[in-house]
């Protein structure tokens, strides 16, 4: 038996892989889901914003408090966290961050124009 014929007695292949496509998340929700991911995170493990005493929250990967000479955080115990997380949770739904988030927005797009052109030029 041929391989053809194989293949053509049991129906064909169909495609069994299917893909999703899914759509960016926003600053803000990028923000929401980093303060719910580090509810559950061990301090000082990657991905933790809780390092050496210091905590310095953060949007997805960039820092949400930076000035132009250093990065910026707080200085808290390990028994501050779940209060720190709180209250940062809270004054962001307050909307206390919006200039903080949308510096965020600009490095972000800009990052991903960056990436879309390297793109372009590879292909």
């Amino acid at each position: 038996m041929e391989k053809l014929d194989f293949i053509n007695e049991f129906g064909g292949l169909i495609n069994t892989t299917k893909t999703y496509k899914k759509e960016p998340m926003s600053i803000e929700q990028m923000f929401q889901q980093s303060i719910n991911n580090q509810r559950t995170k061990p301090i000082g493990k990657d991905g933790s914003w809780f390092k050496n005493g210091t905590v310095t929250p953060k949007v997805g990967v960039y820092k949400l408090f930076e000035n132009k000479d250093s990065d910026c955080g707080f200085s808290i115990t390990e028994d501050q966290k779940d209060y720190f997380i709180d209250k940062i949770e809270e004054t962001f739904k307050s909307g206390s961050f919006t200039e903080e988030l949308e510096l965020i927005r600009v490095k972000h797009q800009k990052m991903l124009e960056e990436r879309q052109k390297n793109k372009e030029n590879k292909s």
